[in-house]
């Protein structure tokens, strides 16, 4: 399993533990939750999608929307997919 290491404020640990209290989950969950839903409204979104071909919608929609199957994404597919992003927002 790997690791991701969020350095945050007192705060903003204080807010995330909250927030993910109300919501019933752990922050882990919480945050997780929230990540997966800004990447589907980006790779979603209109601009996006008329730049992506059919099949590399097809792999992001497996990659989003998928929990336990491991997929095997090209790296330069995956680049191209990270820069598209990037450009539509």
């Amino acid at each position: 399993m790997a690791q991701i290491l969020l350095r945050v404020t007192t705060e903003q640990h204080r807010q995330l533990k909250t927030l993910a209290a109300y919501s019933g989950m752990s922050m882990k969950e919480f945050i997780l939750s929230r990540v997966f839903v800004e990447a589907a409204e980006t790779v979603f979104s209109p601009k996006v999608q008329k730049s992506l071909k059919e099949n590399e919608l097809k792999i992001a929609q497996d990659i989003l929307f998928r929990k336990a199957e491991v997929i095997t994404v090209a790296p330069e597919k995956w680049e191209r997919l990270k820069k598209q992003a990037k450009r539509a927002n």
